[in-house]
């Protein structure tokens, strides 16, 4: 992070533009760069405080209601190693089904990725530290949240959605409630992580910014700066001429192209496929939770 004591030390210890002589090693360059921004919400006050400065407090009010009168509606916080199970699997389900249509998920990408979360979620669990929330209606699990509390924060990590009931806002209904929840438990804040989708612009009230620091020694160093400037440099002439749609299908398309398949299936094949089994396996459960 910007504000990190890391971060900070280095400035101090290697100031912008002005070379730095170090022991043994010749003079040091130090070239910084913002990368991601970081939203989160302090938690002061009371939930309904907060939601008094919330631009869709009443189109999510509507929402809230409408679900809370259809058939087995209820929402679930699996917290402890057994009910982190099942909850787990239906998340992985939802989220697939959220990021199918877009060539898949980059923050869980393949079968690796999911394997790891399927032991730390149990470790997590074990720690006190796990809050995986489950949206449920009609029977069927579809809406997730996979949350961390840590150190009176609220990590909101990643989340997933059944797409046939997108429009009835079943993601920002769930989110409502991990941040009410986030509030009741007495966290000190409510952290998006890293990213700048839209949603969490609605509900952020502050933002950090993570930052990224590289030091060059002597003349290799200043060979590889050289290099490192002239291809961001590239890169950042390619990104401003290319619109936005196009930018955005290039990275459907390396998801897809890096999506293990089966020998001989096609790009287009593995999106139909995995698109499929998504929505299968957000559709497959019932719960008693969901009116059983």
């Amino acid at each position: 992070m910007r504000e990190s004591a890391t971060a900070l030390s280095l400035s101090r210890r290697f100031p912008p533009g002005r070379p730095a002589d170090e022991e043994g090693g010749g003079r040091v360059v130090r070239d910084a760069q913002l990368r991601f921004v970081c939203p989160f919400i302090p938690l002061r006050g009371t939930y309904e405080e907060y939601l008094q400065g919330l631009g869709r407090r009443e189109n999510l009010r509507r929402r809230e209601k409408w679900l809370a009168r259809q058939p087995g509606f209820s929402i679930t916080v699996a917290r402890t190693p057994e009910d982190a199970v099942p909850d787990l699997e239906r998340f992985l389900a939802l989220h697939r089904a959220r990021w199918a249509a877009e060539g898949g998920s980059d923050g869980l990408a393949d079968e690796r990725h999911e394997a790891f979360h399927r032991d730390a979620a149990a470790e997590l669990a074990r720690a006190g530290m796990l809050r995986l929330y489950t949206l449920w209606c009609a029977r069927r699990a579809v809406a997730s949240v996979y949350g961390v509390v840590h150190k009176h924060r609220f990590l909101y990590y990643q989340s997933g959605y059944d797409p046939l009931w997108a429009s009835r806002s079943v993601g920002m209904v769930l989110l409502a409630r991990t941040v009410k929840d986030a509030f009741a438990e007495g966290c000190a804040e409510f952290d998006f992580l890293r990213g700048d989708e839209a949603y969490k612009g609605q509900w952020k009230r502050a933002e950090r910014w993570t930052v990224r620091l590289q030091l060059f020694r002597g003349a290799r160093g200043r060979v590889a700066r050289s290099a490192l400037l002239a291809s961001k440099a590239v890169q950042g002439s390619v990104k401003a001429a290319l619109p936005e749609v196009a930018l955005s299908s290039a990275r459907m398309a390396r998801r897809l192209w890096r999506a293990p398949r089966p020998e001989g299936e096609t790009v287009w094949g593995t999106l139909l496929r995995r698109a499929s089994a998504a929505l299968r396996g957000a559709a497959g459960d019932a719960s008693p939770a969901a009116g059983n």
